[in-house]
């Protein structure tokens, strides 16, 4: 999961979304955001799916 998290992180950065902006399209708050990143909140399937929408990227890329 950790390598997950890395490449949401490195997609994000390379699109110039802030994590504020993440969270706004995820309708949750930043700080629950920046805990995913962090590795501190389980990335559950479904809200993986809805990070790599936002991304504009598959689910594939982020998880192999």
């Amino acid at each position: 999961m950790k390598e997950t998290i890395e490449k949401i992180r490195i997609v994000r950065f390379s699109k110039g979304y802030s994590q504020s902006y993440m969270a706004e399209q995820l309708d949750i708050i930043q700080r629950a955001y920046s805990k995913i990143e962090c590795g501190h909140t389980n990335l559950a399937v479904d809200r993986l799916k809805a990070i790599a929408k936002v991304l504009e990227v598959d689910i594939k890329e982020l998880i192999e």
